[in-house]
């Protein structure tokens, strides 16, 4: 009988042949894969697996964590904060970002309050100063992916006491 397209079960009580399709293995693995990857960044986001919708996001950002941090870098040898943002921007969303986290603050609808901060929207730093110059990624639950200088492309917390005293607002593109 068959019970899932692609596959199927034959044979006696002794013995039992399991028939997959190619390209049904190739689902199965995808789908395997796909459930791996979520339940991963939704264990660090603290948030159920249900809640992440988008695998190309999460795709994305797993292919790049750990890239190292390298100022005025755009690639895996090492890559800063906008270019970074600016990268994702452009293959996830298909839009393209100014260069620097300052252009990027200056060229988005600014949000102030951090309830109204959706999957996807800028989030701005003051690192250095009274400018803005450190943006991310906003990702859900007060979490957020960026370059950070100490460890390369990471995911961090609103909430650290580093990120909430620095943070400078958010910014819908």
């Amino acid at each position: 009988p068959k019970f899932l397209s692609g596959v199927a079960i034959s044979g006696g009580q002794s013995d039992i042949a399991l028939e997959v399709a190619t390209d049904t293995v190739d689902t199965i693995l995808s789908f395997l894969t796909t459930d791996y990857l979520l339940q991963k960044y939704a264990d660090m986001l603290d948030i159920p697996v249900e809640e992440l919708k988008d695998y190309t996001l999460y795709r994305f950002i797993d292919d790049w964590y750990g890239v190292r941090y390298r100022y005025g870098g755009t690639d895996k040898s090492g890559i800063d904060c906008s270019a970074f943002t600016q990268r994702l921007y452009n293959k996830i969303y298909c839009t393209d970002l100014l260069r620097t986290a300052y252009s990027q603050y200056k060229s988005c609808d600014l949000v102030w309050d951090k309830d109204m901060i959706k999957e996807g929207d800028l989030v701005f730093f003051k690192t250095r100063g009274r400018a803005i110059s450190h943006v991310g990624i906003y990702l859900t639950n007060n979490f957020f992916v960026h370059a950070s200088a100490s460890s390369g492309i990471m995911i961090s917390s609103l909430n650290e006491s580093y990120w909430s005293k620095r943070f400078a607002g958010a910014g819908k593109i």
